[in-house]
């Protein structure tokens, strides 16, 4: 499976300040919101995720630093988050400590715990964010479950707002034609008499 359709989208999708801050605000519990500051967030225009894995994975850094004089003396909180729209049953462990081989000392293993985001477990009424937010997460949250009329119905009106020469909806329209072909491919391999080598 070629990840990296998905992973341009969602790059296109959350690159912007207003969309990323939108992510945030669907992700996070309220707790964890109060204390972080929209206004001076930014997204962080570099990846973390070794050379080898990045067809598989992708990060994206969404920093959320105050200017504080004096300068805070303790290192800024950091969240991670699992974004997940895969079609089935997530079954990786996420707590850092459960891929660790703790034999050698139980007590320097890092027990980093991170929000789990599961876009497909979530109502799409509980969707919240600007029109190119809501669209990009729904087309993230269907685009390798099966399409219902209704579905594309709502994910097409949001991204016919998008203006013709948005870089998001020519992203979008490369992971459609993508996930076409591979469906395509698919069908073909199970009917009767094909075989694909």
């Amino acid at each position: 499976m070629d990840m990296s359709y998905y992973d341009h989208f969602f790059r296109t999708l959350f690159r912007s300040p207003l969309a990323a801050a939108d992510l945030v605000r669907n992700v996070l519990p309220a707790s964890c919101l109060q204390l972080i500051d929209l206004e001076t967030a930014s997204i962080e225009d570099r990846s973390f995720v070794d050379e080898d894995l990045r067809s598989h994975q992708s990060d994206l850094l969404y920093r959320d630093i105050l200017q504080k004089k004096p300068r805070p003396k303790q290192l800024p909180w950091i969240i991670p988050v699992v974004f997940y729209h895969g079609a089935g049953r997530w079954t990786a462990p996420l707590e850092t400590s459960l891929m660790i081989d703790g034999a050698a000392g139980e007590e320097s293993i890092p027990r980093f715990r991170p929000f789990f985001y599961n876009i497909g477990e979530v109502d799409d009424t509980q969707v919240i964010g600007a029109k190119q937010t809501v669209a990009g997460l729904l087309a993230l949250k269907y685009i390798r479950r099966r399409f219902t009329e209704e579905v594309s119905r709502v994910v097409s009106e949001y991204v016919h707002q998008l203006t013709a020469d948005s870089e998001l909806l020519h992203s979008f329209y490369v992971l459609m034609s993508y996930e076409g072909r591979r469906r395509d491919r698919a069908v073909y391999s199970e009917s009767p008499g094909n075989e694909v080598y």
